[in-house]
């Protein structure tokens, strides 16, 4: 019925999905609660928040700790390679950094699913919004799933 790269919804379940392949099925009726919404792609987008704040902290620490920069001329005795690694180091770790940063806070269509076993998966409904079939799919889940177990987010677009 719909189809993504990651998961796949039939009449009777929700399929996650590994090289097209299903690795865990979940039949609607362990499905405690779906949530159509606006969110962040990752389960946990406050914990990567903080960890991208730490890591540019930790960076930064660093980087001060280190002093001065300067790379010796020709001839002298330093090694010209210790302040070039310190600066690759920082600048993999701001990248990271902001990576996690920019992960936590971008928001997309999502669907959101409380498992019976306690369990949230959380989905990506663009591939799903390119190709139009956001309306369809809450029209579907509508039938398919109890009234009190299906929420439509104020910021849903479907």
């Amino acid at each position: 019925m719909f189809e993504t790269e990651y998961f796949r919804i039939t009449e009777t379940e929700l399929q996650l999905l590994r090289s097209k392949f299903p690795y865990k099925k979940i039949p609607f009726e362990q499905l405690r609660r779906v949530e159509l919404t606006r969110g962040s792609r990752i389960k946990y987008p406050l914990r990567t928040l903080i960890f991208g704040i730490v890591v540019i902290a930790i960076s930064i620490f660093i980087l001060l700790q280190m002093g001065e920069f300067h790379f010796p001329k020709p001839g002298e005795t330093d090694n010209p390679k210790g302040p070039l690694v310190v600066l690759i180091v920082f600048g993999t770790m701001i990248f990271t950094g902001l990576a996690s940063i920019y992960m936590s806070t971008i928001k997309t269509l999502i669907l959101r699913a409380n498992i019976e076993d306690g369990t949230t998966e959380v989905l990506e409904l663009s591939e799903l919004k390119n190709t139009n079939q956001l309306h369809q799919l809450e029209q579907f889940l509508k039938s398919k799933l109890p009234a009190n177990s299906l929420s439509i987010g104020r910021n849903w677009n479907g």
